[in-house]
Formats: C-alpha cells, sequence, structure tokens
C-alpha cells in the first residue's frame, strides 16, 4: 500500500516548471488551424483581387475561387500529415530539417518569415490604396 501512496504525487507538491519543447503546449485543433488558414487568405484577397478577378473574367470570377480553393486542400493535408507526425514545434523549419538537414530547414524558415512579412506589407499598401479611393481625402497631396 504504501508503494502506491508513493506513486501518487501529493496535491500540496508543486509542478515543476517545463523547459524546452515540452514548454511549448500544442494547442491548435482543426478548427483553429482551418480558421487560421481562412484568416491567411481572406486577409491577403479581401481588398484587391475580387474587383481585378472581375475586370479579368466578369461573372465567372467566384469559380476562380472554388479552383484556388480546391488546388490549396492537398497543400494543406500534406501540412496536416506531416504536422500530426511532427514530435518538435516550428512548422515547416521543423518538417524540411527533419527531411533534408538544418541548412534545409533555415532556408524554409527564411523564406516564410519573408513572404509572411512581404505580404503583410501588401495586405496593409492594398488597404491604404482601398481607403484612399474610399475617402479622396487622403488621396489629396497637400499644399506646399
Amino acid at each position: 500500500m504504501n508503494d502506491v501512496a508513493s506513486a501518487v504525487p501529493h496535491a500540496s507538491a508543486a509542478p515543476k516548471p517545463l523547459h524546452g519543447d515540452a514548454a511549448l503546449v500544442r494547442a491548435l485543433g482543426p478548427f483553429q488551424l482551418g480558421a487560421s488558414i481562412v484568416n491567411i487568405i481572406v486577409g491577403a484577397g479581401i481588398f484587391m483581387l475580387p474587383a481585378l478577378l472581375y475586370d479579368r473574367l466578369g461573372a465567372s470570377a467566384p469559380l476562380v475561387f472554388v479552383a484556388g480553393a480546391l488546388a490549396i486542400v492537398p497543400i494543406a493535408l500534406c501540412f496536416a500529415a506531416v504536422g500530426s507526425r511532427a514530435a518538435a514545434t516550428g512548422g515547416p523549419y521543423t518538417f524540411v530539417g527533419a527531411a533534408f538537414g538544418p541548412f534545409a530547414g533555415f532556408l524554409a524558415g527564411a523564406l516564410m518569415w519573408v513572404c509572411n512579412t512581404s505580404s503583410s506589407a501588401g495586405v496593409a499598401a492594398a488597404l491604404a490604396e482601398q481607403a484612399g479611393n474610399a475617402w479622396a481625402a487622403p488621396r489629396r497631396p497637400e499644399p506646399v
């Protein structure tokens, strides 16, 4: 009986702090991942893409959105499959590093950072342009 009692931690014992990969909580589920993907896609295309597509394709422009969604599904499924099997956190850096080595992982992580930063800048520029189209005041130069 003493062996069983000693194996159960006491309620008064303070939990030990976690370090390294154990401290990172993998709390994203399928719904959160899907919402994040939708957020990225909508955020990147909501300002300019619909008008550009309608100018070039007319009434069939919504079909292009559906085709794009269908084209991205296999890529998202690949990331989901690899992410469910990876023991460490880090996204593409971890996946590419495990498959092709640390330098390739570094390149994937660096390129992902550059792409995310430049796409955020593009979304900000598109927002500024659309705000300028909506309100004429920001587009007028100030008199010198």
